[in-house]
């Protein structure tokens, strides 16, 4: 089961970030780095056919403790994830 922030909670409003993408990314991220926070990582996902990458930062320690979510421009989707669902 996924916790979310008060921040994380306010963040997926604002952009239209569902907990079904929330789970799909640290189920089945497109790629992980750390954060620089020490006790920190990212996890970053596209939503197929949406042109959408964000990244969801959680605890090392408690990765089902999301921190926060918010769209990444800089993160390009890899091609399988740009393709039009069927």
């Amino acid at each position: 089961m996924i916790e979310y922030s008060r921040h994380a909670r306010e963040r997926m409003v604002k952009y239209g970030i569902l907990e079904e993408w929330v789970e799909l990314c640290l189920s089945d991220p497109d790629r992980i780095e750390p954060d620089p926070e020490p006790d920190r990582i990212r996890f970053y996902r596209c939503i197929p056919g949406r042109r959408l990458s964000f990244r969801v930062v959680v605890r090392i320690e408690q990765r089902n403790f999301v921190i926060t979510i918010h769209p990444d421009r800089r993160f390009v989707c890899p091609p399988y994830r740009n393709a039009s669902p069927r």
